[in-house]
């Protein structure tokens, strides 16, 4: 066999024309990977949030097309496209932002990729002023299709519909996955909610057909979860000043939520929803079942949340590919998170198997909880009032940091009483009582609970010290006057 010297030119016949074929790879392009058509449309959102849009609208209507009726459009009023932004619009790796780690562009394939992972015809208008410019790519009619191609032409300018903005229109959608447009709407309204959390609570507005995308909370807070410890941050090297990693737990009420109804559970995503979801720079990538060692998931998992938001610097470290879906974390990030995480993970699902222990004798509590809440509107303002409002009194059944019977803590207005079940009067009289079958052991069981939900009310309430004992006298012969 004979071989060509170094330095040699190849002869014509022998060079190849082209780097990829066109047809071919668009085609191919369309099976990168995105899990649903939400993760798909979030590529389009993330753009709108890059050109620093503060409104998104998307519409999910049919065209009336007999084979894909259904088309899709996502229209932003951020800053638009310069000429030469939408000349690489629709070209894969065609991006002003190639390389960057600022935000959510880095590769530049979000567009093209995302939009033909869902249809076979893409339009995309951008205007700035009068001035609106259009490109398009279409599978089906390749003449539509040049790269370089602008289209322009000017309104009047109380014709546009923001000052500045860009319009992506997805014709001939026929990888939705969906029956009924109505279906995908609420699919794509629920998982943006989860995605864009953090933007949505930072005053992004994005709808879905003129409906907006409510915040989809991963930790529940504002819903009565818990912080659990102090936030975790961990700096990594990397170009430049590295990266940071935050990781933060919330626990979620077990003897409150317990109680509730199978379809009351589920749209909160209990037992359903993956407990660790995985942000990067503050938008969701991932949800799962990470950095746990050999702990493995239980149906107690369900009642904890853990986020893990990590600088854009550290892509190579989480190994994000460029559909921004999915970790591969690198064994050096697991040997660093791991021992922290695990060890966390594994107090929080003993900590829910002691709460469901509690479950079984929390029938009382909430019968106290209620009589309390009837009582505090009748109360003098110095013990039913606090900061010129009603006071809103939570009770539950747990272990305290102090020996008291009880403790309180505020927040956001909700003053929650733990009753302390180390404490002899609730370990060695309530608990009795409380686990007993009898109706009557279950009400005196209230009434323990009661007497003890008075002297917090009375402790934490702006009444002289003079007068504090008769005080709780008469707050106790209320509530056990009320108590049914």
């Amino acid at each position: 066999m004979g071989s060509k010297k170094s330095g040699q030119p190849l002869r014509q016949s022998e060079q190849t024309s082209v780097l990829v074929d066109e047809r071919n790879f668009l085609e191919a392009i369309r099976d990168a990977g995105y899990r649903n058509a939400a993760v798909t449309i979030a590529e389009l959102v993330d753009n709108a949030i890059e050109a620093d849009a503060t409104t998104v609208k998307i519409e999910v209507t049919s065209d009336g097309d007999l084979k894909f009726p259904v088309q899709i459009s996502v229209i932003d009023d951020g800053r638009g496209m310069s000429l030469k932004e939408l000349q690489l619009a629709l070209v894969f790796g065609g991006s002003s932002r190639f390389g960057s780690r600022d935000l959510f562009g880095r590769f530049g394939m979000g567009l093209p990729s995302a939009s033909l992972n869902l249809a076979r015809d893409i339009e995309v208008m951008s205007w700035r002023g009068s001035l609106i410019r259009t490109v398009r790519l279409s599978l089906d009619d390749r003449n539509r299709f040049n790269g370089h191609s602008i289209r322009s032409r000017r309104l009047i300018r109380d014709r546009m519909p923001t000052p500045s903005g860009t319009k992506v229109l997805l014709r001939s959608c026929d990888r939705h996955g969906y029956e009924r447009p109505g279906w995908l709407s609420r699919s794509i309204t629920t998982e943006l909610g989860r995605i864009f959390r953090r933007q949505l609570e930072s005053g992004l507005h994005i709808s879905v057909n003129g409906n907006k995308i409510p915040v989809m909370e991963h930790l529940l807070l504002k819903a009565g979860a818990a912080l659990y410890g102090d936030m975790l941050r961990y700096q990594i090297d990397g170009p430049g000043r590295g990266g940071q990693v935050r990781v933060q737990f919330s626990e979620l009420p077990v003897l409150r939520w317990s109680t509730m109804s199978s379809s009351e559970k589920a749209a909160m995503g209990i037992p359903s929803t993956k407990p660790i979801s995985i942000l990067r720079a503050g938008r969701e990538i991932d949800r799962g079942w990470w950095f746990m060692g050999s702990k493995r998931r239980e149906n107690y998992d369900s009642w904890w949340r853990c986020e893990l938001d990590f600088d854009p610097i550290l892509d190579e470290w989480f190994g994000v590919s460029y559909t921004k879906q999915g970790i591969q974390p690198v064994q050096a990030l697991k040997d660093l998170l791991t021992p922290d995480l695990e060890t966390i993970a594994r107090s929080m699902n003993s900590r829910v198997r002691s709460q469901f222990d509690l479950v079984k004798i929390a029938d009382p509590i909430q019968v106290a909880e209620r009589t309390v809440q009837a009582v505090i509107p009748v109360l003098p303002d110095a013990l039913g009032c606090r900061g010129g409002r009603k006071r809103d009194i939570r009770v539950a059944l747990g272990e305290t940091k102090s020996p008291a019977v009880f403790e309180v803590r505020t927040s956001r207005s909700v003053e929650t009483v733990t009753l302390n079940i180390c404490h002899p009067l609730i370990r060695d009289l309530y608990a009795p009582l409380a686990s007993s079958d009898l109706t009557t052991s279950k009400s005196a069981a209230a009434r323990v609970a009661l007497v003890a939900l008075a002297g917090a009310l009375i402790d934490t309430g702006a009444w002289p010290v003079a007068g504090r004992a008769q005080a709780w006298s008469d707050v106790v012969a209320t509530l056990l006057e009320r108590c049914p």
